[in-house]
């Protein structure tokens, strides 16, 4: 019996071969391969080939259902163990964020402290200073004459600190600066170095603040 397998214009699998005893040619699905079947023309019943066919075919389409369940899951694992690992570097993120806070904290408290600690013998009310914010110190600058060639220079100095200090201003230090006064009518000749002393006052900046804010409101 000559066997042909093929495809039909469906693109189904179709065996074609010969009646066993006129000869007239036959075509049946290779999934009715093993069934007993009837020849139209002279009555002849036969078994439709191709079952060895039929069975390869279903065992490759096993295997390639197989080989995708396997693809899926192993694609499902892969998604899986990503998601894993974001959410493992996520928390590590989370961890690192949390301890650079709880640092940063830390600082400004030992920050805080180092402050309260400076002023604790301040003659400024702090008792409503906002320590949280972290506010810096205002400052102001008074330049003195020079006091090496004066017999009172220390009284004087002491009274320029305790007249800023009713204004609640705190003493804070001293500095030596020198620069260079120009020379000649139009400042056009060589200068001249001149030494200066300038005083330090500081207090809270929030206190300045308010002190600012009080003035603007007299005249509102």
């Amino acid at each position: 019996m000559s066997i042909q397998y093929t495809t039909n214009l469906a693109g189904k699998p179709i065996v074609k071969f010969n009646c066993p005893k006129c000869r007239i040619k036959l075509t049946a699905r290779l999934t009715e391969a093993g069934n007993v079947e009837k020849c139209g023309d002279c009555g002849t019943r036969f078994k439709v080939p191709g079952e060895d066919r039929l069975k390869a075919m279903k065992e490759a389409e096993l295997a390639k259902e197989k080989a995708k369940t396997a693809q899926e899951a192993e694609q499902k694992r892969k998604l899986e163990e990503t998601q894993r690992r974001k959410a493992a570097e996520e928390a590590n993120r989370k961890d690192v964020e949390k301890r650079q806070a709880e640092l940063a904290q830390e600082a400004r408290v030992r920050q805080e402290n180092q402050r309260k600690e400076e002023l604790k013998d301040s003659t400024l009310d702090l008792s409503d200073h906002d320590w949280s914010s972290g506010a810096p110190y205002c400052y102001e600058l008074v330049q003195t004459a020079a006091v090496t060639g004066s017999a009172n220079w220390l009284s004087e100095f002491g009274g320029l600190i305790n007249a800023r200090a009713e204004e609640g201003w705190e003493f804070f230090r001293c500095e030596d600066f020198t620069y260079v006064q120009p020379g000649g009518c139009l400042g056009l000749g060589a200068g001249a170095p001149v030494s200066v002393k300038v005083v330090v006052f500081r207090k809270p900046a929030d206190f300045r603040r308010k002190e600012i804010h009080a003035d603007q409101s007299k005249w509102s």
